[in-house]
């Protein structure tokens, strides 16, 4: 394989849809900020309703059935697992906080290909908080001393590279040109470390990346707020939301642009003595893409991810196991696809009402909403209407595992903020059950 290269694709003239279509979801994100200043309520009733049927695993009164279709059974591969991990560090002084990161993830496709991303970001932003925190997790399990609260908002940038590859060995191959990348950066640090890069390629030491499939980068805004308790028992609580406005293109295809919009909110309330305890973790994540070619938008599509988990006692809730270890986590959820290949006046306007849709979400609730039943957002149901024609809808049931081998956070909050943190977060997805809807009714896939 070879050296990773960052390929810049050809920009060439701007039309003039294109730049309305940016220029529409730039709008978007201030609409965003705005509301996230104004407003409290992020999750829509959809949403709500969506991971009430995740928690319930299907068997509570959650409201309405989806009602969203696609005409027929799609030809795209299923997904059938998947693996990711992140790894974060940030300082915080006076009224001010940085932090990075870096992740990989790979998902399986059932006709035997991976897909695996990189993404490295980095954010920075105002905070204020109150209390003093000493608190490390070590293999899922929460140990340390103090008390504290804290907000924090700010912008956000991410930025990142893709491939799809035909078997585990080029997985594996990545894999390892990953952690090498690693090594490189952890390296570099040191006086004089930058040169192992170079190197390594001089003595073909290691795997390097090759020349991506797609390159992407995105920007926008996000807001966390947590507290902590803790003194042998811990408690703590955490929320977080992010919207960001996105670009990627393939440099072996320059003509194709596509634009999304992404928004991610979850929460987490735990309580812990050793490895005894309860916990509630949730998340929801919403995507909108729009794909341009030689000035006209030729591909549209809204994607939604739900996911929940209990571990502890709180699996009691969910008729599993009465067992008191966080060891015990249960995590399920359920992904929804709506896909449009843009072909006429009449697949046109749905996407306009799917623009517009996401615009006046934004603006009322601070994240873009995926609702299949359509009641709390008419626009986005008539982009829903026209892929029940003629487009694609299909779900997927996601079972979820989330871990934290490791986790530091200290810190001295008075108003102002003195903090060093860092964490190693891994997820391991399993995925069940596909379905299509096929004008009617969801029925199962045959073809993944």
């Amino acid at each position: 394989m070879q050296r990773r290269r960052w390929v810049q694709g050809d920009r060439g003239q701007a039309t003039v849809e294109q730049i309305g279509v940016v220029a529409l979801v730039a709008l978007v994100i201030g609409a965003v900020l705005l509301a996230f200043g104004l407003n409290s309520s992020f999750i829509s009733s959809g949403t709500v309703r969506l991971v009430c049927q995740v928690l319930t695993a299907g068997t509570g009164d959650c409201g309405d059935a989806v009602d969203a279709a696609a005409g027929r059974e799609p030809s795209s591969p299923c997904l059938v697992a998947g693996e990711s991990d992140r790894i974060r560090a940030g300082i915080g002084f006076t009224f001010a906080q940085v932090g990075a990161d870096r992740g990989f993830a790979w998902e399986q496709l059932s006709d035997g290909r991976y897909r695996v991303k990189q993404t490295l970001g980095t954010d920075g932003g105002a905070t204020a908080g109150v209390g003093a925190t000493f608190a490390f997790t070590i293999a899922d399990t929460d140990v340390g001393v103090g008390a504290s609260a804290s907000v924090a908002a700010g912008i956000r940038f991410e930025g990142g590279q893709e491939w799809i590859v035909d078997s585990r060995e080029d997985l594996a191959r990545l894999t390892s040109a990953e952690n090498w990348d690693r090594v490189d950066q952890v390296v570099g640090a040191v006086p004089g470390g930058g040169a192992l890069p170079w190197v390594r390629d001089a003595l073909g030491i290691g795997e390097q990346f090759p020349p991506p499939d797609r390159v992407f980068v995105s920007g926008g805004a996000y807001g966390d707020a947590s507290a902590y308790a803790g003194a042998g028992a811990v408690a703590q609580a955490k929320g977080s939301t992010s919207t960001l406005l996105g670009y990627s293109y393939s440099p072996d295809d320059p003509d194709e642009h596509t634009f999304y919009y992404r928004t991610m909110t979850s929460g987490e309330a735990a309580a812990s003595i050793g490895l005894d305890g309860a916990a509630l973790k949730g998340s929801v994540e919403t995507l909108v893409t729009m794909t341009v070619r030689d000035g006209e938008i030729v591909r549209a599509g809204r994607t939604g991810l739900a996911t929940g988990s209990s571990s502890g006692l709180t699996n009691a809730l969910f008729g599993e196991d009465f067992t008191t270890s966080n060891g015990n986590d249960v995590g399920t959820g359920v992904q929804y696809d709506a896909t449009l290949e843009v072909d006429s006046d009449a697949d046109r306007s749905a996407v306009a009402a799917l623009i517009a849709s996401v615009g006046i979400n934004a603006a009322g609730l601070g994240l873009a909403r995926f609702d299949p039943s359509g009641s709390m957002d008419p626009l986005g149901n008539d982009f829903l209407d026209r892929v029940r024609q003629a487009g694609d809808l299909t779900r997927i049931d996601v079972t979820a595992d989330d871990s934290t081998p490791f986790a530091g956070d200290v810190s001295v909050e008075a108003g102002a903020l003195a903090a060093i943190n860092g964490e190693y977060t891994t997820r391991t997805m399993q995925y069940a059950n596909p379905e299509f809807h096929d004008g009617t009714a969801f029925a199962p896939r045959t073809n993944c």
